[in-house]
């Protein structure tokens, strides 16, 4: 567990774009001292990882590259996205026309196992990533606001 939100992020702080290497080394530096530990999706150093991931995906050329490491983190801790994140990520595919590799697949296999599995999991976060692997495939999207909710967790499949 992550002893202390300030010894997690040693005094450097949160990425700044404006650096872009530096932004990248220091976004997968803490992407890799996370991964190490057991953390919430709500603890202050999954959200500044999280953050430093998504403000990597919304300004740099490379931007699907970092929002498959957004998935993938989110996969491998078994984390419920927030609505801020979900709402990020929609606005940056508006600019990125392609995320290389599985993390976003991957992430709606695991929110369906841990539905699945009892957990949680909401129909509009479904929904989203749902959208979300239409705009990697076909290139449109509805927002989450527009599409009604689901009656039930048994619509879902």
């Amino acid at each position: 567990m992550v002893q202390s939100y300030v010894e997690f992020v040693t005094g450097e702080g949160q990425v700044d774009a404006g650096d872009s290497r530096a932004a990248a080394d220091r976004a997968l530096a803490l992407t890799r001292r996370l991964a190490s530990r057991k953390v919430p999706v709500d603890h202050p150093a999954a959200a500044l990882v999280v953050d430093s991931l998504l403000t990597l995906a919304e300004t740099s050329p490379n931007g699907g590259v970092w929002l498959d490491r957004v998935f993938r983190l989110h996969t491998a801790k078994g984390w419920i996205m927030t609505p801020s994140a979900v709402k990020r990520i929609q606005t940056a595919l508006d600019q990125i026309s392609q995320v290389p590799g599985s993390g976003l697949r991957d992430y709606e296999a695991r929110l369906r196992a841990m539905s699945g599995q009892g957990r949680r999991v909401s129909a509009r976060l479904m929904v989203a990533i749902s959208e979300m692997l239409d705009v990697c495939s076909y290139g449109t999207m509805v927002p989450v606001e527009e599409v009604e909710p689901r009656a039930s967790r048994a619509c879902l499949w």
